[in-house]
C-alpha cells in the first residue's frame, strides 16, 4: 500500500543508518538510495535493516514517489520480527512540527501520479511505523466490510474502534479520502453535523474545523482530477460547514447562544498539571477578572469568555484560509463572464470572473437586500484589462472580534464581505475617495424584535410650576467606536409640529438672549409620511469624541407653524422666552448604529466608514473607501426615567397607596433587620467560644497559622527572611515573639542563661518589660542572622569552587532569578583592567585601569559577582547605617584554588560601585517653605535658615534639593557645620557657598547641592541659609564667570516666591570580617540620587548604601510670623477650652481616686497616728540562680 508520513514523529524515511534499539524496535529500517527529485516521478530502491554490527543485515525493495511537497512510499511488511520503518524530519519543506499541510504544487506540470492523492496517512509520534499488508474496505452504507489477510509479523493483531466518534475524538483516524465520493460523503457529514450550532463544544468545534480545513486541502490537490460538478458540491458543503462553525463559536460571545455546561465545567475544573505547569494561563486571574472584580463568579465567566475568544480567533483564521483554498480551487474552472453561487440556508458565497474595468458602477447583490455598490471611479493595483474574481460572502452572524467588551454591538448584524482576487489567488486592492465611496447595505438579524415606542407624558407637566422652554431628553453615546444616533418621534395627533434642538455633552439653550445649540430642525406636520413619524439622524462623524447628546422638543404654535413650516427659505429657528405648553403627548424611540470592518488583528474598527442616512431598523447603510469584511452595530436605547413627569406627579394625595406601601415595607424591613441582628447575636453566643470567668479583654493570645502557598511562580511570600525583621521590612512572627519571651524550662538551673541577662536586651537605661521583649527578639534574630550569613558565605564558596572546575577562560555563567543574582566568569587577571561588571538593572562595579593584586598578570582568575535584594543588617545594635532600603552587591576575585585574590587601588583611581535602592521605595514629595509670609513680620535675618542633624556613628553625605515655585528666581546658598552661618559686610563665618542661578536650571527645575561624607566626618549638624538674589546681583554674578567671592549685603531677606525643599542623606558601607558595616576608604559620589548610590572604594568586598529622607521639620519662623491671636481665634479658643476641661476632669478624677482608696484600702485603727513607724518582714524567694 502507499503511505504518507505526517506529524511530529517525522515525514520521511531516513537516508542514513539508524542505530539499533531506536524507533521502538530492535531492528531499524532506513532507505539506502537517492530520493526522486522530479515532481511526480517514482523510483524503486532498497531499504536496509540494521542489526548487530551490520548496517544492512537484511534488505527489501520499496517504491518512492515525489509529490512536490512530500513523499509517498509503497512499503512491504518487514521480513523479521520486532523491526520497524523509522521516520525523521527532512531539512526543507516542513516548518511546523505539529501539522503537515498538503501543499499546493505550483509546477506548470500537474502531478499525475495517482498515489499522490490515494494514500494512507500515518501519524506516529514515536518516529516509526509498523507496516502491515494491504487490505480492501467496502462502504456498505451503515457499516464497512474488510478483506483481511493474516498479519505478517509476530504478536500482531487488527484493532477495532467505535464508528462515528471521529468527529469529537482526536485519537480516532478518519475515513481516508480516496475519490470524489469520499470527499462528498465527508463534506456532507460535516455540514450536517456542524448544523447544530448551539450544541457543539469547543473541543468538537476545533476538531470539525480541522477536518473541514483538511478536506479543503485535499479538494485543492484533486481539483483537476475530479469532475467540476463534484468540486462544486464539495465546496458548497465546506462553505456551509465553515459558516456553521463560525456561527457556533461566535454565538456565546455575541450572547446569541448559551455556554454549554460541558465547556463551563472544563474551563473551571482544576487542571491536572496545576502545580507543575508554572506558566499555565488557567492560574493567572488577571486574564479572567473584570477590572478589579476578582470574585469567583467573575473569574468563572471570564475563563469561559477567554477560552471562547481564543478558539474564535483560531477558527476565524483557519476558516479564512479555507475560503482562500476553495476560491483558488474554483478559480481554475470559472472563466470571464461565468459565475458560481453557493446559497444554502446558513451560508452565501458567490464567485464571478470579470475584467477589472467592468467593476465600475457594479452592484453585487447578496441574500435579501444585502448589497455592495462599487462607484464609477476607483483605484486598483492591477491593469484595467486584467481578469479578476469577485468573491462575495455573507455570514448570518458577525464575528465577535478580539475586543474585551462588546462595544461594537454587532450581535444582531450579519457579516458581508467582498474580495477581488487575481488569477494567482492574491487579493487586489480597491480604493475610492470619500466623495464617491463604496456603498454597503448590511441587513440586521431578520428575527430581531423592535420594541414599541415609549410614550412621553408631557401634558401632565404643563400645570406644574416650571420655567422650561423645552422637554429635554438625555442620550449616553459613550463608546469606544463612534456611533450614529437615530431619533424617532410619533405625535399622537398628526397636526402638531415641533421645534427640535440638540447639543453635545450639555443642555442646549435657545431663547432671545442665549443661543447654545449644535443643531436644530423643524418637524412640520405637512411633511409627515404615511408612518406619521418624525425622524432625525446624526451620523458617526458628528458624534465622534462626545459622551452624550441632550435634545429638546417643544410644540410650535399656530403662528410659528404658518411663518416657518410654510417657508422653505428659513435660516434661523423660531425663538421664544415662553415656557413650553404641550397640547398632546408623543411617543419616542432612540437607537444607535455603527459601521465597522474587521482589521488584520481580528478587531472591529471604523476608520474611513460613515453611517448613511438610509439606515433603519432592518438594515444599515455604510459608506467605505476600501473593501474588506463589514458588519453593523445596532442598539435600541432603553426607556429612561422622565424625572419631570415623576416630580410633577409626586403629590402625596395623588399617590397615597404608593406612599403607604413604601412606608409599610420600610417599617417591616427595619423591624426584621433589628430582629435578625438580635437573633444573630444569640447564635454567636451559642456557637462561639464561651469565655471563662477569669478572661479579660486585655489578655493576649497567640495562634500559630501555617499557610501553604504551593510551588507555583509568584506563590511565595515577599519577605527577605532573616534580615527582613531586623531591617524593619517585615514583622516579627508571633510564634518567634512568644518563643523569645516565654520562660525557658531550665530558668532556675541554667545559671549562665542569656535569657536572664537583661543587659543584653535593654536599651540603655530602659529596662521596661516592653523594651526587654523587643530586645530579646532583636538579639535572637541577630544571632540567627550572623549564623546564617556565615553559612551562606560557605555555601557560595563551595558552589564557586564546584563551578570553577568547568568554566574555562572566556566562559561565564549567570544565575538570575527574581530574588538573587550571581555571575561567574573566568578571565586572566590582566583583562580585569578597565572592566565593567554589570549586574541587575543599573547595578555595576567599574574596575580602574591600574590596580595592585597578589598574583601575576597572566594568571587565570574567576570573577564572582553577586547581588542580594536586601542588604544584611550587620552586627550593629542599632540600625545606624540605614541600609534597610539598599540592595547588597559584591565582587570577589578567586584563583583556581578557591582563594580570594586581593585587589587594591589608590584614592586617585578608585573602584566605582553603583548600588541601586529598593525599587518599591516611595520618595516623599518636596516640602513647601512658606517664606513670603515672614517678609512682613519684624525680623533682622538676611537668610532663611534650615537645620540638618547629621549625628551618626558612620559618616554620611548630605543632599539638598530646592525647587523654586517660579523658575526665574536665583538664590545665594551658604552653610556651616555645627553653628549658624553668618555672611554680611562685617562677618564671614561660612564653610561653603554657591549660587543657584535660574539660567542653569534643568528640565526638573530643581537646584541641588551635595556635601560628601568626608566633609561631614566629625560634625553633628549642618545649618544652611538661603536668600533670593535681586536683579542687579543676578546680572552681576549669574552672568559673569568665574566668580570668586559671593554677593554680600546687610539687608534683611525679602522673598518674592516660596520654594519647596527636600533633604536626604546617603552613605557607602562595606561588611568587615566581624559582620559589621564600616565606611573606611569609601567616598559617596556626586551622582547619587533617589534611586541609586554612587560609591568609590580602594578595595573589593560586599557593599551596601545608606539612604534616609529627612521628614518635614517645624518652620518656627512661619509659626511665630502667623501666631497673631486675631488671625487664629478659633484655634486659640479651642486650645483654651480643651485645657480648662482637662484640668477640671483631672481634679475630679483625683477626688474620685482618693474616695476609692478610702473604700478599698486598709482601714486605720483609732490609735494610729501619722507619726507612728511600722516595720514589716518581707521574704523574697529569688530561686537557685
Amino acid at each position: 500500500m502507499w503511505v504518507r508520513f505526517v506529524g511530529v514523529g517525522g515525514t520521511q524515511i531516513p537516508t542514513s543508518p539508524v542505530g539499533i534499539g531506536r524507533c521502538g524496535a530492535d531492528v531499524t529500517v532506513w532507505y539506502s538510495e537517492q530520493m526522486p527529485t522530479g515532481v511526480g516521478t517514482t523510483s524503486n530502491g532498497t531499504v536496509c535493516f540494521h542489526w548487530t554490527s551490520s548496517n544492512c543485515q537484511w534488505n527489501s525493495s520499496i517504491a518512492v514517489t515525489n509529490c512536490g511537497s512530500y513523499y509517498v512510499y509503497q512499503l512491504s511488511a518487514p521480513p523479521v520480527c520486532n523491526s520497524r520503518y523509522c521516520t525523521d524530519m527532512p531539512d526543507v519543506w516542513i516548518s511546523d512540527t505539529t501539522i503537515t499541510p498538503i501543499e499546493v504544487t505550483t509546477s506548470s506540470t500537474p502531478i499525475v501520479s495517482s498515489q499522490c492523492y490515494n494514500y494512507t496517512l500515518i501519524n506516529d509520534p514515536t518516529s516509526s511505523v509498523n507496516v502491515t499488508t494491504n487490505i480492501s474496505v467496502i462502504d456498505c452504507g451503515s457499516y464497512y466490510v474488510y478483506q483481511l489477510c493474516a498479519p505478517p509479523g509476530c504478536a500482531l493483531r487488527y484493532c477495532t474502534d467505535i464508528p462515528g466518534v471521529w468527529i469529537t475524538d482526536a485519537t480516532i483516524v478518519p475515513i481516508q479520502v480516496s475519490d470524489s465520493n469520499s470527499l462528498k460523503l465527508q463534506s456532507l457529514s460535516l455540514a450536517q453535523f456542524s448544523g447544530s450550532t448551539n450544541q457543539l463544544t469547543r473541543t468538537a468545534l476545533m476538531l470539525v474545523s480541522n477536518k473541514c480545513y483538511q478536506l479543503s486541502l485535499t479538494l485543492r490537490s484533486m481539483a483537476t482530477l475530479i469532475a467540476y460538478e463534484d468540486v462544486q458540491i464539495v465546496a458548497s458543503q465546506l462553505i456551509q460547514c465553515a459558516t456553521n462553525i463560525l456561527s457556533a463559536v461566535n454565538g456565546p460571545l455575541q450572547e446569541r447562544t448559551l455556554v454549554l455546561d460541558l465547556d463551563s465545567s472544563r474551563a473551571t475544573a482544576f487542571p491536572t498539571d496545576y502545580d507543575t505547569d508554572l506558566e499555565s494561563e488557567w492560574s493567572n486571574p488577571n486574564l479572567f477578572a473584570n477590572g478589579n472584580d476578582f470574585s469567583w463568579k467573575t473569574i468563572e465567566e471570564g475563563r469561559n469568555t477567554y477560552y471562547q475568544k481564543q478558539l474564535a480567533t483560531t477558527i476565524s483564521n483557519q476558516m479564512n484560509e479555507l475560503i482562500s483554498l476553495l476560491t483558488s480551487t474554483l478559480n481554475i474552472h470559472i472563466n470571464i463572464g461565468q459565475n458560481l453561487t453557493i446559497n444554502t440556508p446558513s451560508a452565501f458565497m458567490s464567485l464571478e470572473t470579470i475584467s477589472i474595468e467592468s467593476l465600475s458602477n457594479r452592484q453585487i447583490q447578496q441574500v435579501g437586500n444585502a448589497q455592495i455598490n462599487i462607484p464609477k471611479h476607483f483605484n486598483s493595483n492591477i491593469n484595467d484589462n486584467s481578469a479578476v474574481m469577485l468573491r462575495s460572502r455573507m455570514e448570518p452572524l458577525a464575528a465577535y472580534g478580539s475586543s474585551k467588551s462588546q462595544s461594537a454591538n454587532t450581535n444582531v448584524s450579519t457579516s458581508i464581505s467582498l474580495s477581488v482576487v487575481d488569477r494567482n489567488g492574491n487579493e487586489v486592492t480597491i480604493k475610492t475617495d470619500e466623495t464617491n465611496p463604496i456603498e454597503i447595505i448590511i441587513p440586521h438579524d431578520p428575527s430581531l424584535i423592535i420594541p414599541s415606542m415609549i410614550i412621553q407624558n408631557v401634558t401632565s407637566i404643563n400645570s406644574t410650576f416650571h420655567n422650561q422652554l423645552f422637554s429635554y431628553h438625555y442620550m449616553n453615546i459613550t463608546n469606544i467606536l463612534p456611533i450614529s444616533v437615530h431619533i424617532e418621534i410619533n405625535p399622537l395627533e398628526t397636526n402638531i409640529s415641533y421645534l427640535f434642538i440638540y447639543k453635545f455633552d450639555q443642555i442646549p439653550q435657545l431663547n432671545t438672549s442665549i443661543n447654545q445649540i449644535d443643531g436644530w430642525t423643524l418637524f412640520c406636520s405637512l411633511n409627515l409620511t404615511n408612518e406619521s413619524i418624525y425622524t432625525y439622524f446624526i451620523d458617526n462623524q458628528k458624534t465622534f469624541g462626545h459622551q452624550s447628546i441632550i435634545f429638546g422638543l417643544r410644540e410650535l404654535n399656530s403662528t410659528e407653524v404658518e411663518d416657518f413650516c410654510g417657508n422653505s427659505s428659513i435660516i434661523n429657528p423660531p425663538i421664544t422666552d415662553e415656557k413650553f405648553n404641550f397640547t398632546s403627548n408623543y411617543e419616542l424611540r432612540i437607537y444607535t448604529s455603527g459601521c465597522y470592518y474587521l482589521d488584520e488583528n481580528n478587531q472591529w474598527n471604523s476608520d474611513g466608514l460613515i453611517v448613511g442616512p438610509l439606515t433603519n431598523h432592518y438594515e444599515t447603510q455604510c459608506f467605505s473607501t476600501h473593501l474588506t469584511t463589514f458588519a453593523s452595530g445596532f442598539r435600541i436605547l432603553p426607556e429612561s426615567v422622565n424625572w419631570n413627569y415623576v416630580f410633577a406627579n409626586a403629590d402625596f394625595m395623588r399617590n397615597k397607596t404608593i406612599y403607604s406601601t413604601i412606608i409599610c415595607v420600610c417599617v417591616i424591613y427595619i423591624i426584621l433587620l433589628l430582629f435578625s441582628r438580635y437573633k444573630d447575636k444569640k447564635d454567636i453566643e451559642k456557637l462561639g467560644v464561651t469565655p471563662l470567668p477569669d478572661n479579660h479583654k486585655s489578655d493576649k493570645y497567640f495562634y500559630q497559622i501555617i499557610v501553604f502557598t504551593g510551588q507555583r511562580k509568584h506563590a511565595g511570600t515577599k519577605s527577605k527572611a532573616v534580615n527582613g525583621p531586623l531591617q524593619e521590612r517585615t514583622l516579627v512572627l508571633d510564634l518567634d515573639s512568644s518563643r523569645a519571651t516565654n520562660f525557658p524550662d531550665d530558668y532556675d538551673t541554667d545559671i549562665e542563661s542569656e535569657w536572664s541577662n537583661l543587659n543584653l536586651f535593654a536599651n540603655g537605661n530602659d529596662f521596661s518589660w516592653k523594651t526587654i521583649e523587643k530586645g530579646r527578639n532583636t538579639y535572637y534574630q541577630q544571632q540567627l542572622a550572623n549564623t546564617i550569613s556565615n553559612q551562606t558565605n560557605e555555601i557560595i564558596s563551595l558552589l564557586t569552587s564546584t563551578l570553577n572546575i568547568h568554566i574555562n577562560i572566556g566562559q561565564n555563567l549567570t544565575i538570575n532569578t527574581p530574588s538573587t543574582f550571581m555571575s561567574l566568569e573566568t578571565i586572566s587577571i590582566e583583562t580585569l583592567s578597565n572592566k565593567q561588571i554589570q549586574q541587575v538593572g543599573n547595578a555595576q562595579i567599574n574596575i580602574p585601569e591600574h590596580f595592585n593584586s597578589n598574583m601575576s598578570n597572566n594568571s587565570a582568575v574567576m570573577l564572582r559577582s553577586r547581588m542580594e535584594p536586601l542588604a544584611v543588617y550587620g552586627s550593629s545594635k542599632s540600625q545606624l547605617a540605614n541600609t534597610n532600603i539598599s540592595t547588597s552587591i559584591s565582587l570577589s576575585v578567586v584563583d583556581r584554588n578557591g582563594n580570594e585574590v586581593t585587589i587594591k587601588t589608590n584614592k586617585t583611581h578608585p573602584v566605582e560601585i553603583i548600588i541601586p535602592h529598593d525599587l518599591n521605595l516611595i520618595i516623599p514629595s518636596m516640602i513647601i517653605q512658606n517664606v513670603i509670609s515672614i517678609n512682613s513680620t519684624f525680623h533682622n535675618q538676611s537668610f532663611s535658615f534650615h537645620y540638618i542633624n547629621i549625628t551618626n556613628t558612620l559618616p554620611i553625605s548630605a543632599h539638598i534639593e530646592i525647587h523654586p515655585l517660579e523658575t526665574n528666581i536665583s538664590y545665594l546658598f551658604i552653610y556651616k557645620f555645627d553653628q549658624i552661618p553668618q555672611l554680611n559686610t562685617s562677618i564671614n563665618q561660612i564653610d561653603g557657598w554657591t549660587l543657584f542661578c535660574s539660567v542653569n536650571l534643568t528640565n526638573e527645575s530643581i537646584y541641588t547641592y551635595f556635601i560628601n561624607n568626608q566633609q561631614t566626618l566629625g560634625h553633628q549638624s549642618i545649618i544652611f541659609g538661603l536668600r533670593e538674589l535681586n536683579s542687579t546681583e543676578t546680572q552681576d554674578f549669574c552672568e559673569n564667570s568665574p566668580i570668586v567671592n559671593s554677593p554680600i549685603t546687610d539687608l534683611k531677606f525679602n522673598f518674592t516666591s516660596n520654594y519647596e525643599l527636600r533633604i536626604y542623606t546617603s552613605g557607602c558601607y562595606y561588611l568587615d570580617e566581624n559582620n559589621q558595616w564600616q565606611s573606611d576608604g569609601l567616598v559617596v559620589g556626586p551622582l547619587t540620587n533617589h534611586y541609586e548610590t554612587q560609591c568609590f572604594s580602594t578595595h573589593l568586598t560586599t557593599f551596601a548604601s545608606g539612604f534616609h529622607v529627612f521628614p518635614e521639620s517645624v518652620n518656627w519662623n512661619y509659626v511665630f510670623a502667623n501666631a497673631d491671636f486675631m488671625k487664629n481665634k478659633t484655634i486659640y479658643l479651642t486650645i483654651i477650652c480643651v485645657c480648662v476641661i482637662y484640668v477640671i476632669l483631672l481634679l475630679f478624677s483625683r477626688y474620685k481616686d482618693k474616695k476609692d482608696i478610702e473604700k478599698l484600702g486598709v482601714t486605720p485603727l483609732p490609735d494610729n497616728h501619722k507619726s507612728d513607724k511600722y516595720f514589716y518582714q518581707i521574704i523574697v524567694f529569688t530561686g537557685l540562680k
